[in-house]
């Protein structure tokens, strides 16, 4: 049997600059015994530095084991989704619908498109059509118009900046969502214009949206490569199975 190394929150208490060089001592450590370090810590950041894969807990109950770049891009429901990264995952509860034959989601004062390969990515959804999901956005998925000029129609959000947070790299906006008590935060251009108080035009990423079961909280979710992704589906009624089945057969025939 190899090496194991076990660390529990080696590095609490330290500097940024002394940390960083602790954790890349722990990474040659690592190297030089090809050891296989299990690594115990509160901070998903360090969690995300240090590990190849990451196993989250809640309450002594596993949630998710995956690579990092899994547990960002696919979340297999709302306590892993608002775990991993900062800030954390912007989250409301929003209405699915169909407008002009293309699936949106409502929140608050928004609507927002919902893109195709979303939509195929994560089937499932069009069983909540005219339902509420929990929407998530993260923060990095948001950017000032004024940097955005290629965005796609209908991806707009105009708001008012309550507050904004100066970062060395990027700029950190929050607003509030009508009809909600949810405030959002944007990371945005480091030379955006946006302050306190003022109107501010933002653009989303809507190839990135994250859908969550309000009841379950589980992500909304197929893979489509057979991999062990949950796939959430509530049951339709028959006459909403029978016009979504009649809607599939009219665009598979229509010409293109």
């Amino acid at each position: 049997m190899g090496l194991v190394l076990v660390a529990d929150e080696p590095l609490p208490s330290l500097d940024a600059e002394l940390r960083a060089q602790m954790l890349a001592e722990v990474h040659e450590l690592r190297r030089k015994f090809a050891a296989t370090t299990i690594y115990f810590t509160r901070d998903p950041a360090k969690g995300m530095t240090m590990g190849n894969r990451i196993a989250i807990m809640r309450n002594g109950r596993l949630q998710q084991v995956d690579t990092p770049e899994r547990l960002y891009e696919r979340p297999v429901n709302q306590f892993v989704a608002g775990f991993i990264g900062s800030p954390t995952m912007n989250m409301v509860t929003a209405h699915v619908a169909r407008t002009d034959g293309d699936l949106t989601v409502s929140f608050g004062q928004y609507r927002l498109p919902v893109d195709d390969h979303l939509v195929a990515e994560r089937e499932a959804l069009l069983d909540y059509e005219r339902q509420e999901v929990i929407l998530g956005i993260r923060p990095e998925d948001f950017e000032d118009a004024a940097f955005a000029s290629d965005a796609s129609p209908g991806r707009a959000l105009d708001t008012v900046c309550t507050s904004r947070e100066t970062r060395a790299s990027d700029v950190l906006v929050h607003f509030s969502v009508a009809s909600s008590a949810a405030v959002f935060v944007a990371r945005v251009h480091p030379r955006t214009a946006a302050r306190e108080g003022k109107p501010l035009h933002l653009v989303v990423d809507t190839k990135r949206l994250h859908f969550f079961d309000p009841e379950t909280g589980a992500a909304i979710a197929g893979d489509a490569s057979g991999g062990p992704e949950r796939l959430i589906r509530r049951p339709r009624p028959p006459a909403q199975a029978a016009s979504r089945s009649a809607a599939r057969e009219s665009a598979a025939s229509s010409p293109r």
